[in-house]
């Protein structure tokens, strides 16, 4: 990994949880970021993973609110070490809330 990394070497990527490959490499991430301190999370949502070029670093997930119609909140997100610093949580939070909410239909995220 080079040791200067720049935002503009990431990129943020919607992916499918039915894939069963997508679904391991979440999993692996969460480990990777909470060792065994937090659950491992449910296999429902939407989900992201951001990417250093090719190789997954982060990821994201949001669920829809029980709460009322058209709500969703941020599930669980994480970035591993060694690719921190770098904004990263606040972009997957940004593509999360700001554009995908929305995309879908999620009044308030």
């Amino acid at each position: 990994m080079p040791s200067r990394q720049t935002k503009s070497d990431y990129h943020v990527r919607k992916v499918d949880i039915g894939d069963g490959e997508i679904w391991e490499t979440i999993l692996e991430l969460h480990k990777k970021c909470f060792t065994d301190s937090s659950p491992l999370p449910n296999r429902m949502g939407v989900w992201w993973l951001c990417f250093h070029h090719d190789d997954p670093v982060g990821f994201a997930g949001m669920i829809s609110s029980n709460q009322g119609n058209n709500n969703g909140y941020l599930y669980r997100f994480g970035v591993v070490s060694g690719h921190r610093g770098l904004g990263l949580q606040r972009k997957l939070t940004y593509v999360v809330d700001i554009v995908t909410g929305k995309q879908i239909g999620r009044a308030h995220v």
